[in-house]
């Protein structure tokens, strides 16, 4: 057979294998293109999944922190009284601070009774701190308050003297008035007593400083 124009037909023979080239470089680029977004969005999820990996992480971290705080045993409470003795009215008084279980605390001030009148006690509630309470439940383990035998002195009569009772684990641990325990003990329920006190609001002692003073 014989070819009329062979330019033409080379030209269209060129331009067939040219799309056929194009076509099948293109096919290959879009088959390699899948598997890179597919990776790509493994990684992505990964990532993902590695930053909510890392939250959970932190947040429980800061659940234990929180859950390790707190030292003392749920059923913790304790109790000081303080009484000036046997002074005369109207220089005699008592008063008791409670805190716990729990963070709830309460001061009752008595005023000291005299023979025209009796005066009902103030009561004043307040909170108390998880930090307050711990600390001061170390400070009792550290110092052996938790314990149902105090060495005994020779009692001091008439003066003023403070009592503590703890509940602590199931137990009760009533001690001795401080005026009946040796020098060192003494000295231990003393700043027990400070703790406790420091623990009342400005503005509860405030109050009874008001009272006191009419």
């Amino acid at each position: 057979m014989k070819i009329k124009n062979p330019k033409k037909l080379f030209h269209v023979i060129s331009a067939a294998f040219s799309l056929i080239i194009i076509l099948l470089f293109s096919t290959i680029a879009l088959q390699g293109c899948v598997p890179a977004d597919t990776d790509m969005g493994k990684k992505d999820t990964a990532s993902d999944d590695a930053v909510d990996k890392d939250t959970s992480i932190t947040t429980g971290d800061d659940n234990n922190t929180e859950a390790n705080y707190n030292n003392t045993p749920q059923d913790f409470s304790i109790q000081l009284t303080y009484s000036t003795g046997s002074l005369p009215p109207p220089y005699n008084y008592s008063y008791s601070i409670s805190c716990g279980p729990g963070l709830k605390g309460s001061f009752t001030y008595q005023e000291g009774k005299s023979s025209s009148q009796d005066k009902a006690p103030v009561i004043i509630d307040f909170d108390v701190t998880m930090e307050n309470m711990d600390g001061l439940y170390i400070f009792l383990e550290e110092n052996n308050f938790f314990r149902s035998k105090w060495d005994k002195a020779e009692p001091v009569v008439g003066g003023s003297y403070t009592v503590i009772k703890i509940s602590a684990n199931g137990k009760t641990y009533e001690i001795p008035p401080d005026s009946e325990l040796k020098p060192e003990d003494a000295k231990m329920i003393g700043n027990a007593a400070q703790y406790i006190n420091s623990m009342v609001p400005e503005q509860a002692r405030a109050e009874i400083q008001k009272l006191q003073n009419e």
